[in-house]
């Protein structure tokens, strides 16, 4: 028996609906700014200010919520991560000259953890003139 190419399209169309809707929801959370989603242990945040000023906003809030950042991190081309412990906030470059922030506190999920990761990312948030 010969596959029927309209066989093969019915199969595939689901996974060509995902990927609509997995770009239309990157499209939107690229333009909200102001929100915090917390997944797999991570608190996220993008910003509308430059990566120098949210890395500095970063630094800050960390020492103004008491964690003891280990070395003398610095901001990269790409990304910078500072960490305290079990706890590390990367700021990331994104298109448009904002950044993004991840938050993960602990080595797995817990309400603690993810209350923990949100009052940081409020404290950057703050710092930066958007919370």
């Amino acid at each position: 028996m010969k596959p029927s190419p309209l066989l093969a399209l019915l199969l595939l169309a689901p996974l060509a609906s995902g990927c609509v809707a997995v770009a239309a929801a990157g499209v939107g959370a690229a333009a909200t700014y102001g929100y915090i989603s917390y997944q797999n242990n991570e608190a996220v945040r993008d910003f509308r200010a430059r990566p120098e000023l949210a890395w500095k906003a970063v630094l800050y809030g960390m020492k103004a919520q008491d964690y003891a950042v280990e070395g003398d991190p610095e901001l990269g081309p790409v990304e910078g991560v500072a960490v305290a412990g079990d706890t590390a906030v990367t700021v990331e470059r994104v298109p448009g000259g904002s950044s993004r922030v991840r938050v993960r506190v602990g080595t797995f999920e817990s309400e603690t953890h993810e209350r923990l990761a949100k009052l940081l990312i409020e404290e950057i948030a703050r710092r930066l003139g958007e919370g």
